[in-house]
């Protein structure tokens, strides 16, 4: 997915990413675990610190890649969105875990993770809006997460792209789920 984001951004002959970076900042962090990446794990480090859930209190010690990512954040602010890409091992389906139970969350922050959800589907037909399983709102108070702590701090929408590792059962290709796919 990165690769493909990425290299629309760079892409001077692509009319959408041109309109779009004449419009916003975008940061982007390509990987925010490639120690563990290079180690095959999917959420921990070479530290043993689940990522996923450092969040709130990242320290240089156990999470660094979290620590200076949001530090990062802090300094170069305002976050108006962020996308947390993931893969996901269990659900065959690309879809959102939005950022509902995130303390402050409201009708402005529900109404653009909505519009970016319908814009996203437009553009992707793995993506989709409508998941079977009920995945629920985050924990009151819940800020560990990327989403839920970027959420809560900058007062924007925080979201989780998850994607199959598998396939998308809901249009699934004659090769499974592949890195061409996830570029879309």
């Amino acid at each position: 997915w990165m690769e493909g984001f990425v290299g629309r951004l760079l892409d001077p002959e692509d009319a959408v990413a041109k309109k779009a970076l004449r419009r916003a900042v975008v940061r982007v962090v390509p990987c925010v675990n490639p120690d563990g990446a290079a180690r095959g794990y999917l959420r921990v480090n070479a530290s043993g610190a689940n990522l996923n859930r450092e969040w709130e209190t990242p320290s240089l010690e156990r999470s660094p890649e979290v620590y200076h990512v949001r530090n990062a954040m802090d300094a170069t602010g305002p976050v108006d969105l962020m996308l947390d890409v993931h893969g996901d091992e269990a659900e065959p389906y690309c879809f959102i875990v939005g950022g509902e139970g995130t303390p402050g969350w409201d009708d402005r922050r529900a109404g653009v993770q909505s519009e970016f959800k319908r814009a996203y589907a437009r553009a992707c037909p793995d993506f989709q809006c409508v998941f079977p399983l009920e995945y629920g709102s985050a924990p009151a108070g819940n800020v560990v997460t990327a989403k839920t702590q970027v959420s809560a701090r900058f007062d924007c929408v925080g979201m989780t792209l998850e994607m199959p590792f598998k396939d998308n059962v809901q249009l699934a290709g004659e090769n499974g789920w592949t890195a061409k796919r996830s570029e879309a």
